[in-house]
């Protein structure tokens, strides 16, 4: 079967001398690992278009158990990011968190479009990493269904906004009254995150990177979406490691 879609490399590794086994993430048929024969070769036309963050129209074949990758035309390069280590780290670290996600078909469409906003926000330096690292986190729990809910307490369903707390594992707010009514660990929200938070959960994707943070927001903001993260990957995340370690550099 031939199946012509769109996508950006993720993951690319080096089979024998000329060959690569790549991860896609395609418009329509999800996350995809295609065996690429030659794509190392730089005599073949337009061999860049299978390299690592190149965003390219495929022509696959697919069999009953691989793809196999026949030609590819690229779209957008985004090859500069491998010339600033902490952008390449970051970059990396939204990879990951594809892959760990296992992205479905029904969900690639936005979540392709949300990566490649993303590595052009990196790119573009228009945008604070620290922030675009959290709007990323949080979009892509959405679209995998992990999307919170911040509308009220769970508990008494207040939404009287004097204090809320994030109770990560459970997905869900608690009021200072009802907290201890959890065992499960907490995230205290200062207003600013909370109000953050239900604006990239609830608006367009075109509109979830614009807003305004004070430097003491930022801070509980980043670390509220970063902690929210870890808990539903359930797993260590290499990437978010290093790119931590860089950040320190």
């Amino acid at each position: 079967m031939i199946i012509k879609t769109s996508g950006i490399v993720i993951f690319e590794q080096t089979i024998l001398e000329k060959d690569k086994l790549l991860t896609i993430l395609t418009k329509k048929e999800g996350l995809i690992r295609a065996f690429a024969k030659g794509a190392k070769n730089f005599l073949r036309c337009n061999s860049s278009a299978f390299s690592l963050f190149c965003y390219s129209d495929f022509i696959l074949y697919k069999t009953k158990n691989s793809y196999n990758l026949g030609e590819a035309c690229s779209i957008k390069y985004f090859f500069d990011l491998r010339y600033n280590l902490e952008k390449l780290s970051l970059a990396e670290y939204f990879c990951e968190l594809i892959i760990n996600l296992s992205v479905q078909p029904q969900e690639s469409n936005k979540i392709l479009r949300l990566m490649l906003n993303s590595l052009h926000f990196l790119l573009e330096e228009t945008l604070d990493k620290s922030i675009l690292k959290s709007i990323f986190e949080i979009r892509i729990l959405c679209a995998s269904g992990y999307s919170p809910n911040l509308c009220c307490c769970k508990k008494c369903l207040s939404r009287k906004d004097d204090g809320f707390y994030l109770v990560s594992i459970e997905g869900c707010i608690y009021c200072k009254k009802c907290l201890y009514t959890t065992k499960n660990r907490f995230i205290e929200l200062s207003r600013g995150t909370l109000l953050a938070l239900r604006h990239i959960v609830s608006s367009s994707l075109e509109k979830a990177f614009y807003f305004s943070l004070s430097e003491e927001n930022k801070r509980n903001f980043c670390k509220t979406c970063e902690e929210y993260t870890i808990s539903c990957i359930e797993k260590k995340i290499n990437t978010l490691v290093f790119y931590k370690q860089i950040c320190k550099i």
